[in-house]
C-alpha cells in the first residue's frame, strides 16, 4: 500500500509541475501577445498622384497632338458635308426630282462616313487614354509597392475620392512621397 502512495504522489507531483510548467508557458505567450504590436499604415490618393506624376501630363500632350491631327482629317469631311449641303440648297430648285434625290442620297452618304469615321477616332482615343490610365495606374501601383517594402509598411490603402476609405490622419497620406518617387524614376 505504501507503494500506491507513493506512486499517487508521483503521479500528483507530476501532474502539478507540468501545470506550473504549462501555466508559465501560458503567462510567457500571454506577455508577449499583449504588448502592443505597432503597424505602420499609409494612404495614398491615387488621384493627387496621377496630377502630380510629370509622365501623365507629357503623355496626354503626345496624345492631343495625335489626336489633333486626326481631327484634321474629320474638320475636312465636315467642311465637304457643309459645303456639298450648301450647294444642294443653293441648286435644287432648278434640279429635277430625280436629280434632288440623287444628291440628297449623295449627302446622306457622305454624312454617315463622317459620322462613321467620327465615331471611330472617338473610340480609338477611348482606347489609347484607357491603355494609358491602366498603364499610369500599374506604375501607381508598382511606387507604392516598392515604397512599402522599402519602408517596411504593413498596410496601404487607396485614399482617393470615391473609394471606400472615410477618414485618414493627413500625416499618413504618402502620396507625395509616391509622386516623387515616379517622377525620379519615370522611364
Amino acid at each position: 500500500m505504501g507503494s500506491c502512495l507513493i506512486a499517487a504522489f508521483c503521479i500528483l507531483a507530476l501532474t502539478g509541475a507540468g501545470s506550473a510548467q504549462e501555466n508559465q508557458q501560458n503567462e510567457n505567450t500571454t506577455a508577449k501577445t499583449s504588448a502592443p504590436v505597432q503597424f505602420k499604415i499609409g494612404i495614398v490618393d491615387r488621384r493627387a498622384v496621377l496630377q502630380g506624376y510629370d509622365k501623365v501630363s507629357d503623355e496626354r500632350k503626345k496624345l492631343e497632338a495625335e489626336v489633333e491631327a486626326e481631327n484634321k482629317e474629320i474638320d475636312k469631311m465636315a467642311a465637304e458635308l457643309d459645303e456639298a449641303k450648301k450647294k444642294y440648297d443653293d441648286e435644287k430648285d432648278a434640279l429635277s426630282a430625280t436629280q434632288r434625290e440623287e444628291r440628297e442620297m449623295a449627302i446622306q452618304n457622305q454624312f454617315m462616313e463622317y459620322q462613321t469615321k467620327l465615331q471611330t477616332e472617338q473610340a480609338k482615343v477611348d482606347s489609347r487614354e484607357r491603355q494609358l490610365m491602366k498603364r499610369f495606374f500599374s506604375d501607381i501601383d508598382n511606387a507604392v509597392q516598392k515604397i512599402g517594402d522599402a519602408e517596411n509598411y504593413h498596410l496601404i490603402i487607396d485614399g482617393s475620392k470615391g473609394s471606400s476609405t472615410l477618414y485618414y490622419a493627413p500625416a499618413i497620406d504618402l502620396s507625395q512621397k509616391v509622386v516623387d518617387y515616379l517622377n525620379a524614376n519615370a522611364k
